[in-house]
């Protein structure tokens, strides 16, 4: 199958499950307090900007999208979720699909992100599509450039032509300001990011980076700061709710030296999700069984490992900063076996700045977690393409799990949906019996 062929069938597997879930959820909670609000516009978005959510794509939502018929919508978001398990495998290995371990990579995508995230939320709820599914896609099609100009440099010492240069320069600039508003954990993240980056190879490599490299940098910095700095983001801070639980900068800094250490490792033990869980236990199966270690019953010391990480999880709440540590160990084991885990063991160093950057709100919703989600995920993507050397078995296995599971999380929406319609029957009957009675 060529490379074409395999992308334009990949893409149209992924849309039809998409959009199929999409059309059995019906818009729910805040979808239809923002259809109303669409009405107005942009007076919508900019009430949201100044008094409640400022980030891109809630402002799409208020001021337009939430106000589409719901097919429409439910296209479009298919559209955009399918472009995004794209646009993230290109970041993760730096070219689109085109082997056929491809299809089990981007099956086994599909898999992590069903089970170790808020999918519903996420890829099809229609205030958190926009906030988080389509924020997320925002700032991986603006790392997209990035992503291979790091690589031609590395690798050619030196980076790409003149058409290409004046492209991104048109398109980051503007861009990068959109994809700046998208997410405050991930926009800070991608800034110190691409900074590190910048540096690295202007002062180490010696190697003079292009304008559009700086000057897409400096609009997503203006974007964040747009975001950050928000009416709206100072306006939902202040609520009652958050009081105790929230701290600004400044009260950050007021805290003694015990007190900024404790709140830290508060940080660190709010980290834990499902996603972690799965990465950690992934690390712990992978030095136990592929990375000569000495033991007569490697597949029993496996399972053993995993409930203790388990057994720990459960029943204490300090288990997850502990677990970053154990995490760190067992990368470092890696790297002493295996130089490629150094890039595993640098995403990891990111992730663990992705919580600290958590710091002033420790508590964040499940759904908000995406984008460090994200990360792991691109971890576990990444050392299944150095390990696996059965493709074809890899293949099988990796559609069988997600046939199976992708088929039981369709027949809850399903249910789900027939539930829905009954209960929307069941009070249209009550309203037309009152009707009749007066």
């Amino acid at each position: 199958m060529t490379a074409n062929r395999l992308v334009i069938f990949s893409f149209i597997g992924v849309f039809a499950f998409l959009f199929s879930l999409n059309l059995l959820l019906p818009p729910l909670s805040d979808d239809f307090d923002a259809y109303f609000a669409a009405q107005n516009g942009f007076e919508s978005a900019k009430s949201s900007y100044l008094n409640w959510n400022a980030r891109i794509g809630e402002l799409i939502f208020q001021g337009f999208v939430a106000g589409l018929n719901p097919f429409v919508f439910d296209v479009l978001n298919a559209i955009v979720g399918s472009g995004f398990i794209f646009a993230f495998f290109a970041l993760v290995f730096g070219r689109i699909p085109r082997y056929k371990k491809d299809i089990a990579l981007i099956a086994t995508m599909l898999i992590l992100i069903l089970i170790t995230t808020m999918f519903g939320s996420i890829f099809l709820w229609g205030a958190g599509s926009l906030n988080y599914l389509w924020g997320i896609s925002f700032i991986i099609l603006f790392l997209l450039p990035y992503r291979f100009y790091v690589e031609k440099a590395l690798i050619k010492n030196g980076g790409g032509n003149q058409d290409s240069n004046k492209l991104y320069l048109n398109l980051l600039s503007p861009f990068g300001f959109i994809a700046g508003m998208a997410s405050e954990q991930i926009g800070i993240i991608t800034i110190i990011s691409l900074l590190c980056i910048g540096l690295y190879l202007k002062f180490y490599r010696r190697i003079n980076l292009p304008i559009w490299y700086i000057l897409g940098f400096s609009f997503f910095i203006l974007g964040f700061l747009c975001l950050y700095f928000s009416p709206g983001h100072a306006a939902r801070a202040s609520l009652d709710v958050f009081k105790g639980t929230y701290l600004s900068i400044p009260q950050l800094f007021e805290l003694s030296f015990i007190d900024k250490m404790m709140r830290i490792i508060k940080t660190l033990n709010k980290f834990g999700s499902s996603t972690f869980a799965v990465f950690s236990v992934f690390l712990i199966i992978l030095v136990v069984l592929k990375y000569q270690y000495k033991s007569t019953n490697k597949i029993r010391d496996s399972i053993l490992c995993t409930l203790g990480l388990i057994i720990l999880l459960v029943l204490n709440n300090n288990a997850v900063s502990i677990l970053f540590i154990a995490n760190f160990i067992l990368l470092y084991k890696l790297i002493k076996k295996d130089k490629f885990y150094l890039s595993i063991f640098f995403i990891f160093i990111i992730f663990t700045l992705t919580a600290l950057s958590t710091i002033q709100f420790p508590a964040l919703p499940a759904r908000a977690r995406f984008g460090d989600s994200l990360m792991l995920i691109a971890s576990i993507l990444l050392i299944l393409n150095h390990i696996v050397q059965d493709c074809k078995k890899f293949i099988l296995i990796s559609s069988i799990i997600f046939i199976c599971y992708g088929g039981f999380v369709a027949s809850a929406y399903i249910k789900f949906r027939l539930d829905w319609n009954a209960m929307v029957a069941y009070i249209q009957q009550e309203k037309q019996m009152e009707i009749l009675t007066l």
